[in-house]
């Protein structure tokens, strides 16, 4: 376990029960920083690929999300992608990231496409943490409940 400073508005309900995020969390937002400060702008846009039970990383970037699955070895459905953005991904960031990922493979929703050529679907993000834990939360009820802030088409008609 890490000492966190955690982001403002990080939900308790999202941290470990000593305050701390999970160590796959951890993991994932130091590799995430690592790229960033080694390569600088030179990582925008590149992928990574981590593994959604622990974290962890082999630790090369890719220049697509494609060729990033195809280096996973047939094992793509076990991970989650990630692009390198100008933006940081702190520990909270990392952890609602990976939970979402998670959630959606225990829903059978899989977002790696190794036959796709943009490498399939991919988790948008929404802006604020509790949009965020809306989504997953509907998710993870396979969508009997409706996540909040999304326009859905079927409810205005």
């Amino acid at each position: 376990m890490y000492l966190t400073v955690h982001d403002a508005g990080c939900p308790p309900t999202m941290r470990e029960p000593l305050g701390g995020h999970s160590d796959a969390a951890q993991r994932l937002s130091d590799q995430y920083r690592l790229h960033r400060s080694a390569l600088g702008v030179g990582s925008y846009g590149q992928w990574f690929a981590v593994r959604l039970t622990d974290g962890t990383s082999d630790g090369t970037l890719y220049p697509d999300k494609q060729s990033c699955m195809r280096h996973q070895h047939g094992q793509e459905v076990y991970f989650a992608f990630i692009c390198i953005a100008p933006t940081d991904m702190s520990v909270c960031d990392a952890d609602a990231f990976i939970r979402t990922a998670r959630t959606m493979y225990d829903a059978g929703i899989r977002i790696a496409d190794p036959d796709d050529r943009h490498g399939g679907r991919s988790p948008i993000m929404r802006a604020t943490r509790e949009d965020q834990a809306s989504l997953v939360r509907s998710i993870a009820r396979r969508g009997r409940v409706a996540p909040s802030n999304l326009e859905l088409p079927s409810r205005h008609n």
